[in-house]
């Protein structure tokens, strides 16, 4: 198949092409790109947990992707999303909470351009440990302010309850409701879903201005919010300790 050249323009200028157009303006556009695509570099999953008090081989899994779109810096997309699972888990530890199942980070590699990180990460489980795998959170639309989780459509009533009354103890974070919706997971638990059938979330955040940002030299770390930032991580530490530490199996709800 004979490849298509795209590119992808920032808000702001599709505003303002939209803006010569309502006014009667012929447009033309002369775009100089100068990307290329090299060859494959090896690269490494970050993984880091807290291993859990009585059934250590159960898992929950939590993060976001390392790399970024090189015209930024990645803070938004997912620099992030990964710190606020680090700092999650951060919490966890100095806190001497030590939960009854393992909680476990990833910051995955190359999200941006072929998912091997997150497929890489599903091939090096095997079927056993797959079944392990209680949950897979994954934080990648921006740290703005929380505003819900996510469960997929198949997901049982059970674990659907269960995620609403810990979704109901974040009352104090964001804007002082976090709901609970019918969606998808991120990309990077997208193998552990579609083949393993592990249950997965995602954190979704006020986007309203992700796209200001996103795959852009304006996603820099001057954009994060401390305490939005701070509310995005303990909703991550919130969610993924009740499930890691509860008497029931949640694979099995």
């Amino acid at each position: 198949i004979t490849k298509i050249p795209h590119a992808a323009i920032t808000l702001e200028y599709a505003d303002y092409l939209q803006r010569l157009q309502d006014a009667g303006t012929t447009i033309r556009v002369k775009l100089f790109m100068s990307c290329e695509t090299g060859p494959l570099k090896d690269s490494f999953n970050i993984i880091a947990e807290i291993e859990g008090s009585e059934y250590p081989e159960q898992v929950v899994v939590m993060g976001g992707h390392i790399d970024s779109w090189d015209v930024g810096r990645g803070a938004m997309d997912d620099g992030g999303g990964v710190m606020a699972a680090y700092f999650a888990l951060d919490t966890i530890k100095n806190l001497g909470l030590v939960p009854k199942r393992t909680i476990r980070i990833i910051a995955w590699v190359d999200e941006e351009n072929t998912g091997r990180g997150e497929t890489t990460y599903y091939e090096s489980q095997s079927n056993e440990q797959l079944d392990n795998h209680m949950i897979g959170i994954e934080s990648d639309i921006g740290v703005f302010t929380p505003s819900a989780y996510s469960h997929t459509s198949d997901a049982t009533p059970g674990q659907i309850a269960m995620m609403q009354d810990i979704v109901d103890l974040m009352g104090e974070l964001g804007n002082g409701t976090i709901d609970l919706v019918e969606g998808e997971g991120g990309a990077d638990t997208s193998s552990l879903y579609e083949y393993a059938g592990v249950p997965v979330s995602e954190l979704y955040t006020d986007s309203s201005i992700y796209f200001y940002y996103h795959h852009s030299v304006a996603d820099t770390i001057d954009k994060l919010n401390s305490y939005d930032f701070g509310d995005c991580a303990a909703s991550l530490g919130i969610l993924s300790y009740i499930i890691a530490d509860s008497d029931e199996n949640f694979r099995e709800l």
